[in-house]
C-alpha cells in the first residue's frame, strides 16, 4: 500500500496546493514563485500514510493542503478511498521519490513532470471504484478543471496577495470568501 501512496499522493497533492506564502511574503526559490511552502518543507520530514495501531489501526493521510472549500475536501476523500480501495492502480514508488517528486510539485505544481498524467489515471479510476459503494464522484470536475487548466488554490493567493500586499489583507480577503 505504501508504495502506491508514495507513487500517486505527490501528484493528488498537486491539486489542492494553496500555500505560497512565507515570513509575511511571497515563498520563492530558485527566483520563482513556489505553490507551496508547506509541501515542500513536510516532504522530508511526514510520511503520506501512517498507520496507527494504538488507535485500532486509524489510517492517518494529512498530506491534502488545507481550503475553505468544502468540496476540495470531498474530493480529497475520495481521491484517498479510490487510492486505499483500487487494485488496477499499478504506479509504485519509494518514499525517497516521494519526497523528490513533492518537492517538484510543491515548487511547480500540475507543471512538474508526470503529474497530469498520474493523477489523470486516479481521477479516470474513481467513479469506477467509488461508484459500487453509492459514492458520487460528480464534484471531481473541479479537480479536473484545475489539472487542465494548471490553476491551483495557491495562485489565487498568490494574486490577492500581490493586490492585498499584507498577509492581514489576504486572510481578510480569503475569510470573505468562506
Amino acid at each position: 500500500m505504501n508504495e502506491k501512496v508514495n507513487y500517486y499522493v505527490p501528484v493528488l497533492i498537486a491539486l489542492t496546493l494553496a500555500s505560497p506564502l512565507r515570513g509575511g511574503k511571497l515563498w520563492r526559490i530558485r527566483g520563482r514563485i513556489g505553490k507551496s511552502v508547506r509541501t515542500y518543507h513536510r516532504s522530508v520530514v511526514a510520511p503520506a500514510l501512517r498507520i496507527h495501531p494504538e488507535e485500532g489501526l486509524r489510517l492517518e493521510f494529512k498530506p491534502f493542503e488545507m481550503t475553505c472549500s468544502l468540496v476540495d475536501y470531498r474530493n480529497s476523500f475520495l481521491l484517498w478511498l479510490t487510492l486505499l480501495l483500487d487494485e488496477g492502480l499499478k504506479g509504485r514508488a519509494s518514499d525517497e521519490t516521494r519526497i523528490y517528486d513533492l518537492g517538484r510539485i510543491a515548487c511547480y505544481g500540475v507543471d512538474a513532470e508526470t503529474v497530469r498524467d498520474r493523477a489523470s489515471a486516479v481521477m479516470d479510476r474513481v467513479p469506477q471504484v467509488l461508484s459500487p459503494w453509492g459514492f458520487d464522484c460528480a464534484s471531481l470536475d473541479s479537480f479536473r478543471l484545475r489539472l487542465e487548466q494548471g490553476h491551483l488554490p495557491g495562485d489565487d493567493i498568490v494574486s490577492i496577495f500581490e493586490r492585498e500586499k499584507t498577509i492581514s489583507g489576504t486572510l481578510r480577503h480569503l475569510s470573505n470568501l468562506v
